[in-house]
């Protein structure tokens, strides 16, 4: 039931990165906005892939109720989303 804007800043073969915004969820009162990256590279074993995600504070105050969102939220969901991207692709044959 909540909505969020995502700006692409960037889009290359081994860079994508975008920008959140706008929330109208209960992170409108804690974030003012957040930067997001997926990098990748040529590995020995295919490709890897970095995902990152930073939060701007509204004020320095809301600081640890930020970094508490990430590590509870944030690191728990990318986790996952990244293993399940992994094993959709190790899953198809080429």
């Amino acid at each position: 039931g909540s909505q969020l804007v995502e700006e692409v800043l960037a889009d290359s073969p081994g860079l994508f990165r975008y920008r959140i915004s706008d929330f109208t969820s209960d992170q409108r009162f804690v974030v003012d906005h957040g930067l997001a990256e997926f990098r990748f590279a040529a590995d020995d074993d295919g490709t890897r892939l970095e995902w990152t995600y930073s939060f701007l504070p509204m004020s320095a105050d809301l600081r640890p109720v930020v970094e508490g969102f990430l590590e509870t939220v944030m690191t728990p969901m990318m986790t996952a989303t990244l293993t399940a991207m992994r094993d959709g692709v190790e899953a198809t044959e080429l």
